[in-house]
C-alpha cells in the first residue's frame, strides 16, 4: 500500500520492510545511512559498484543494482541483523538443531538464502 500511495498520490514516507521487498521496484529508495563519524553506506549498489541512491533512476535501470553486500558483511550497514537458529542442547536428543545450522552455512545454501532476499555470510561470486 505505501508503494501504491507514493506512485498514485506522490506522498513520501519512511519505513521499514524486509529489504528483499525494494528489488523488482522503482519507486522506493534504501537509505544509506552513517554511523557516528564514518559515510553513509547504501544498502545497494550499481552494477559499477556505485551506491544507488534517490537520483539514481531505478525505472531505467531495474535489474542493475544489487545488495552492498560487502556493507552487510563487515556489518558497517546498521540495519543488517543475523538469521539465528536456536535448539536446544539436549545430550539425550539427536542434535538435529546444529546440523541444521551447519547446513544452513554451506555455499549451496547461502545462495538459496540470497535468491529469497537474504544476505550470504561471505561473498558468493
Amino acid at each position: 500500500d505505501v508503494i501504491k500511495d507514493f506512485e498514485n498520490d506522490n506522498i513520501g514516507s519512511i519505513g521499514f520492510d524486509a529489504f528483499s521487498k525494494v528489488f523488482g521496484q522503482c519507486s522506493v529508495y534504501p537509505l544509506a545511512l552513517e554511523d557516528e563519524n564514518q559515510n553513509p553506506i547504501s544498502p545497494l549498489i550499481q552494477e559499477n559498484g556505485k551506491p544507488v541512491n534517490p537520483q539514481t533512476d531505478l525505472c531505467k535501470d531495474k535489474g542493475n543494482y544489487r545488495p552492498n553486500i560487502k556493507a552487510f558483511i563487515s556489518e558497517r550497514y546498521p540495519l543488517a541483523y543475523p538469521l539465528t537458529v536456536i535448539y536446544p542442547r539436549d545430550n539425550r536428543l539427536e542434535p538435529k538443531g546444529k546440523k541444521f545450522a551447519e547446513i544452513l552455512r554451506t555455499k549451496e545454501i547461502q545462495r538459496l538464502l540470497q535468491q529469497t532476499g537474504l544476505i550470504p555470510l561471505q561473498p558468493l561470486d
